[in-house]
């Protein structure tokens, strides 16, 4: 199944500031920032930091994006897709994050547990690994990595 290329570079530059947002709003309730009692040891998970990692590259395809913008680069299919290497590893570690928390840890807790419905954790454990991996999908050129021998 194809799915369909975004085209227009102010549609993706609004995914992109819009992902950041959602994700950067994720991580600072997880972390408590918001409810005033920060709590700086879960900077220490695998999660929070797959999750940085990933704001920080969407930081980065933002400014690549608005850069191109500027430059009146022409938004055709993959010409808004920087790093593709780094993209796929980030997509690919947050996707395994996303599987090992809903795949392996949530089925325990599900009976019962309010928490797995909160903005907090749905924005670490899905929103941000969706967000990665639409994002992937959606503005990357298919078969750009070739096996180098």
């Amino acid at each position: 199944m194809e799915v369909s290329k975004i085209s227009n570079k102010y549609v993706i530059l609004g995914y992109r500031i819009a992902a950041f947002v959602i994700i950067a709003l994720g991580l600072l309730t997880t972390t408590g920032v918001f409810a005033g009692h920060a709590k700086y040891q879960i900077l220490f998970a695998y999660t929070i930091q797959s999750n940085i990692v990933v704001l920080a590259f969407f930081a980065v395809l933002i400014v690549g994006t608005a850069a191109g913008i500027a430059r009146g680069a022409d938004a055709k299919e993959g010409a808004y897709g920087f790093y593709p290497v780094a993209s796929f590893a980030i997509s690919f570690a947050i996707l395994i994050t996303m599987l090992i928390f809903w795949g392996i840890l949530a089925p325990p807790m599900a009976w019962g547990n309010a928490y797995l419905m909160t903005f907090s954790n749905l924005g670490v454990h899905l929103f941000c690994p969706l967000l990665m991996i639409g994002d992937r999908l959606l503005f990357y050129k298919k078969r750009v990595m070739k096996k180098h021998e």
